[in-house]
């Protein structure tokens, strides 16, 4: 067993729960009328959510401010962003920078949808023009490592794993001081840590993140967060408890 490190894991049935007008939504962290004052975002993180849609729903996200991330899980999702209409299936993700109105629907009309978004304050992000970046991440071709994806300035990455395989990760210490990982499916060990299926964890202090999947095709995805925070954000690293 790995000698533990300074962290904060965020159990599944401790997520928020928030009831949308097509479904709802699951909260790592604050979001709607979900508040606690042990769930606060890491800075430049501001929301981590799973929605789930109701048959022929829909629902906008609070995207203001903010780049946006989204990644079904769950069959078919549509997505409305600068009057664009965007199809997206498991294994596909969509990265938004810049909008200001974004609307996700579910177009299935006996089956409901599930999909994981999450919003992170971007430097400049004002002054660029909307953009969106729609990406196929090969999954079921790409096991045992890291899938990089090249948006923004923070380090997003997802490894499909096998079971009992480990897969580490050295952080940039000149420009990371953070990372929160989030399990999608299966099991994984993390740093001397247990993470069931839809925990979070919130490492800093690490040289080095070391991981083993407990399970046949485990998911997970990594945020790597910058170290320097933004002063007026008011948003810093949780302490634990």
């Amino acid at each position: 067993m790995l000698e533990q490190s300074p962290s904060i894991i965020y159990i599944e049935s401790q997520r928020g729960r928030v009831t949308e007008q097509g479904g709802e939504t699951f909260c790592s962290f604050n979001y709607g009328s979900f508040s606690n004052a042990d769930k606060e975002p890491p800075y430049p993180v501001r929301y981590f959510n799973e929605t789930v849609l109701d048959e022929g729903g829909k629902a906008a996200l609070e995207v203001s401010g903010t780049c946006c991330f989204i990644l079904p899980l769950y069959n078919r999702l549509d997505v409305i962003a600068a009057s664009q209409r965007i199809s997206l299936q498991p294994g596909e993700s969509l990265y938004l920078n810049n909008h200001w109105e974004v609307c996700c629907l579910n177009p299935q009309p006996d089956e409901k949808a599930s999909f994981l978004w999450f919003t992170f304050v971007q430097k400049d992000a004002f002054i660029e023009q909307p953009s969106s970046l729609h990406v196929s991440l090969p999954l079921n071709r790409v096991k045992n490592q890291w899938i990089h994806l090249p948006v923004s300035q923070i380090g997003i990455k997802i490894g499909c794993v096998e079971s009992r395989v480990k897969l580490n990760w050295d952080p940039d210490r000149k420009a990371m001081g953070k990372t929160f990982l989030f399990n999608l499916a299966g099991s994984f060990e993390v740093c001397g840590r247990l993470l069931y299926e839809k925990d979070g964890l919130l490492l800093w202090d690490r040289d080095q993140i070391e991981l083993e999947a407990l399970h046949p095709a485990s998911v997970i995805i990594m945020l790597e967060l910058q170290d320097v925070l933004d002063a007026a954000s008011g948003l810093t690293t949780p302490k634990p408890s």
